[in-house]
């Protein structure tokens, strides 16, 4: 199981990221994202798990499908790329919406 990093400093339903194509940045509710990125502390560094087909449970939280790794590679630990994952909104380090 892959331990994820949580971010603390945001307030809940509130986009993480913004978007703008050609516009005011405008923020975003997560569920809305096209991509999310999360962090896993490997040591004394975090990887970066980036998930697409994100959606929100009825239990609060969300899942996705693992799109790849930063730095690149087919796994992390137990999870590899197109594996599905649960996390918590306080998990989400990053988002993107495009329209």
């Amino acid at each position: 199981m892959v331990k994820l990093v949580k971010r603390s400093n945001r307030l809940p339903g509130i986009g993480i990221m913004f978007h703008g194509s050609g516009r005011i940045l405008t923020p975003f509710p997560v569920g809305e994202s096209t991509f999310i990125t999360l962090h896993h502390e490997d040591g004394p560094e975090n990887r970066t798990i980036i998930v697409k087909d994100v959606s929100r449970k009825a239990d609060g939280t969300f899942i996705g499908t693992v799109l790849g790794f930063e730095p690149p590679s087919m796994n992390l630990g137990d999870l590899t790329v197109d594996d599905t994952i649960t996390f918590v909104e306080d998990e989400i380090f990053g988002a993107i919406k495009e329209d």
